[in-house]
């Protein structure tokens, strides 16, 4: 039985050939074969060219299609909940030993929460977000950020609030937790929104929050996206993307990221004051740049005469 990414390509008069089983034939658009090498599997939503082994999901598959014709369309995949790709979750987490909620006193707790002061979080995104710290062990001298995913530890990230301490942020090992880059850091509240601000960091996440009762702010750690990240933005009722990633160096990753999503939702760029991030700026000053975010289509435009 076909599904809505056959659907649209049939829609669209490209010459498709029934396989075997869930299986669809197609010329590869990525090396132009006219051989119909491509095959796309509508029970597990993937294709996978066997001439020069471009792969992928059915959502990449439509936005590369999009991309070469000009066209722009977009496809709401009938992927059943069953088939729905979900992190690989380890039974039990903890989080690093010493660890203790910011909200109750411990080592070093005065000379933490001036740092997170001077960082522009106060109590009560201590205590909303639950950030611990911890003064022995592996992530001694670190705050912890929880990673909390459908309401369960998943993973958290340390971050030193020494600047002479490398690495700056530490990652759990995979005996410890699951990777952080699985998910995306404040996904539980963000995903109840239209409009996904993605952030880099935890800092820059919880300085942006919520803006307008309109979009919600997550953090993918880093300038990149996992394709387990990339997963849960599709899997969501999210209706726009919004990149906040610090344009000094991640205009290239931007680009590239956001043209995964061009086709499936309006995609917008937060054009940040140059040698600043979100957590520089604070809550009001990127609420602002937030409404002003530019489509993502005059992105290199107004890049030119940044």
């Amino acid at each position: 039985m076909a599904d809505s990414v056959i659907a649209y390509l049939l829609a669209h008069r490209v010459d498709i050939r029934e396989g075997r089983g869930d299986e669809w034939r197609m010329d590869c658009i990525n090396c132009s074969d006219h051989n119909k090498h491509l095959y796309y599997n509508s029970r597990k939503h993937q294709f996978l060219c066997f001439k020069c082994g471009w792969k992928g999901s059915g959502y990449r598959l439509i936005n590369a299609f999009n991309r070469k014709y000009g066209y722009t369309g977009s496809v709401q995949l009938d992927i059943p909940v069953e088939q729905s790709i979900k992190p690989v979750e380890r039974p039990k987490i903890s989080l690093p030993v010493g660890a203790y909620p910011l909200t109750e006193d411990g080592e070093n707790y005065q000379r933490v929460i001036a740092y997170l002061q001077r960082r522009g979080i106060g109590r009560k995104e201590i205590e909303e977000y639950q950030i611990h710290y911890t003064h022995f062990g592996k992530f001694a001298g670190r705050i912890i950020f929880p990673i909390y995913h459908n309401g369960k530890l998943v993973s958290y990230v340390g971050r030193a609030i020494n600047p002479k301490v490398t690495p700056k942020v530490l990652n759990p090992s995979s005996g410890e937790a699951n990777p952080p880059s699985h998910y995306l850091y404040n996904f539980d509240r963000a995903r109840f929104y239209p409009s996904v601000i993605l952030t880099e960091g935890t800092f820059d996440c919880i300085t942006t929050g919520i803006v307008d009762y309109k979009y919600g702010a997550v953090a993918t750690f880093g300038k990149k996206l996992s394709p387990e990240q990339v997963k849960l933005i599709f899997q969501s009722s999210f209706r726009e993307i919004i990149f906040a990633w610090d344009l000094r160096d991640a205009i290239p990753d931007t680009i590239n990221y956001a043209k995964e999503f061009i086709g499936f939702y309006p995609v917008r760029v937060v054009m940040l004051p140059e040698d600043k991030d979100p957590n520089d700026l604070g809550h009001e000053q990127m609420a602002e740049l937030v409404r002003q975010a530019v489509p993502f289509n005059r992105v290199n435009l107004k890049l030119i005469n940044f």
